[in-house]
């Protein structure tokens, strides 16, 4: 439930690098920065893929999201870079060509499919009330640029939603996102949250096959008015089943203890319709965060964050499994973890904890991050006097989990931290697994390696600018040793990501920054290895 952001320039490739002390059989981790992190670029990566053996092509754009519906269109501007995937290095960069016969269309995604680069375009056409879904093959290095667009879907939205969100220009992105399913056969792609005149929640679904053709579609619809939801998670299989866990929050409900204002409902869709169940955890529990998880016998997992009736609201007393048979018909919990409490007296309930990532190994175990992630409003002094308001990013606590392919957790461990940021793309975990380790990446105090080992209270809202980049490695028992990584001439370099892309068995893609907060984002490499291979 992550995105990639950033962009790069021409230069040559010194980069900062720092690899774990080798020791019998221990895992060696090489983290690089592109030398190109002081150059400067106003646009943000919004996708990086592979496109050959060497290449890698990033999508970047002025702006990310559902906030690009409410920028005029003049201001709207996009660009593809071609990279080495070796060193890193800028070859060339393309403005992607989208103009149609129907007018100027908006760059939602780039995905690898079916074996081919492809841009994935929408168009809003108000006055028909219909949004047009495209696609663009292009070239895998960028050497061209006149491949034309191709309509796969137009869709008529009238009757789902009366009209209601198409506001704000036309040729601007609406939030399309793709998935691909596991054998990389079928794409799904969905929409953000939209909503009904009489303001019910709406979200969109489609699958297509490799040869672009639309195989289903389903509007989602909340039967209940004054509703607002958020997609927590969807998982596509092989033979083009969607599943999506979308969370309503219901504004006319009171907000306090003893009441939840939200209720969780998994549809599971395809061409023969919609499946729809309601997940209740036992208890007075209800689950808040959750990721979703196919697994290869055709069964499905969630892992998730749960609160409690008996406790305030963002109160997230511990985490949850919950599993979706093969010949199943709903999810049916497996477990219930109660997190370590914190505070100074080791007496308070966490709060604000999501999901952040949930990842299968080879092995059958699959591995649960949670952390601590909220923003909030704060009033800043400026140079001249006055003042402004900025948004503050707070990152905390993480805590890794480990489950057997039954569910049954294995181990859990809990690494404290509490930062803050003023980018959104800044503090977050980014956690991969390599050989069946699990290791996360992130940003942090470097005092607090000792802080942990000597199991002290840590200091709070520490400030990014004075955190280092550091990565957790776990052994099989969820005991964990740190690194700090990303350390050069420049002093410091920090990784800035929402999320790992994997190119190979050991090779990762994120991004970084060196002037925190305001510089250029380039690409990290990250590249695993075991002693003797």
């Amino acid at each position: 439930m992550r995105l990639l952001r950033v962009s790069f320039l021409l230069s040559m490739a010194l980069c900062a690098a720092l690899a774990v002390p080798a020791q019998e059989g221990r895992t060696k981790i090489k983290v690089r920065m592109s030398a190109d992190a002081d150059a400067v670029d106003r646009l943000i990566a919004a996708r990086l893929i592979r496109t050959t053996e060497n290449s890698l092509v990033v999508l970047k754009a002025k702006a990310t999201g559902a906030s690009l519906m409410f920028i005029p269109i003049v201001d709207l501007e996009y660009r593809l870079d071609l990279y080495t995937m070796d060193k890193m290095e800028l070859v060339r960069s393309i403005e992607p060509n989208l103009s149609s016969p129907m007018g100027r269309t908006a760059l939602e995604d780039i995905v690898m499919f079916g074996d081919k680069p492809l841009l994935i375009a929408s168009q809003r056409l108000k006055d028909a009330k219909k949004f047009r879904l495209l696609w663009q093959q292009f070239d895998p290095r960028l050497t061209k640029n006149n491949a034309p667009l191709q309509e796969f879907a137009s869709i008529d939205y009238e009757k789902s939603t009366k009209g209601f969100p198409f506001v704000g220009a036309e040729a601007a992105p609406f939030g399309f996102v793709t998935k691909l399913s596991p054998d990389k056969t079928k794409m799904l792609i969905h929409s953000p949250e939209m909503s009904t005149e009489d303001k019910q929640a709406v979200h969109f679904f489609m699958v297509v096959n490799e040869k672009m053709e639309p195989l289903w579609q389903q509007f989602i619809t909340s039967e209940v008015k004054g509703t607002r939801s958020s997609l927590l998670d969807v998982e596509v299989t092989n033979d083009g089943t969607a599943t999506a866990w979308i969370k309503n929050k219901f504004g006319n409900r009171d907000v306090k203890k003893g009441v939840v204002d939200f209720e969780s409902r998994v549809y599971r869709m395809n061409a023969q319709g919609v499946n729809e169940t309601t997940f209740k955890m036992e208890g007075s529990d209800y689950p808040v965060d959750v990721d979703l998880l196919s697994l290869d016998d055709g069964s499905m997992v969630v892992a998730g964050v749960y609160g409690s009736l008996d406790e305030k609201k963002d109160k997230t007393p511990g985490s949850f499994t919950a599993v979706w048979a093969k010949d199943g018909d709903r999810f049916e919990q497996r477990g219930k973890y109660e997190f370590p409490k914190t505070g100074k007296n080791n007496d308070k309930v966490q709060e604000e904890m999501i999901v952040a990532d949930l990842l299968r190994g080879t092995d059958g175990r699959y591995h649960l991050v949670t952390e601590v992630s909220y923003s909030y409003q704060a009033t800043t002094s400026s140079a001249g006097g006055g003042s402004r308001t900025v948004t503050r990013y707070v990152n905390g606590d993480m805590i890794a989990h480990s489950f057997d392919a039954s569910g049954n957790l294995l181990w859990r461990t809990e690494v404290p931290r509490f930062i803050n940021t003023t980018a959104y793309y800044l503090g977050n975990s980014q956690a991969v697994l390599f050989e069946d380790e699990l290791h996360i990446l992130f940003i942090d105090d470097e005092n607090n390696i000792e802080r942990r080992k000597k199991g002290e209270r840590l200091e709070k809202g520490i400030d990014a600018k004075d955190c280092r980049s550091m990565v957790v490695s776990f052994d099989n028992t969820g005991k964990y040793r740190t690194k700090i990584v990303l350390v050069s001439d420049k002093d410091a370099d920090y990784l800035a990501g929402t999320g790992m892309f994997q190119v190979d068995k050991g090779t990762f893609f994120t991004y970084g920054q060196r002037k925190l907060g305001s510089g250029k984002l380039v690409p990290v490499k990250v590249e695993f290895s075991k002693d003797g291979k």
